[in-house]
């Protein structure tokens, strides 16, 4: 099973909506030439993928948790 890394990206500089962000790629298709993309989308989306497997939440088995580096 593929596993995808998500990047906290918080609030916005530069849409001042008041949401939070999170950015990931989608990894490329095993299948054809598609190299994937970068998406990015609010904390709220995620919580409501369509697929439950993206979503980060303790009962899901492909959540592997949470890192906190420091830069």
């Amino acid at each position: 099973m593929p596993f995808h890394s998500m990047i906290y990206l918080g609030e916005s500089q530069l849409r001042r909506d008041g949401n939070l962000y999170v950015l990931y790629h989608t990894g490329p298709d095993s299948a054809g030439p598609d190299p994937g993309e970068i998406r990015r989308l609010t904390v709220q989306e995620l919580m409501r993928y369509p697929q439950p497997e993206w979503r980060p939440v303790p009962g899901n088995p492909g959540f592997l948790g949470v890192f906190a580096g420091t830069f």
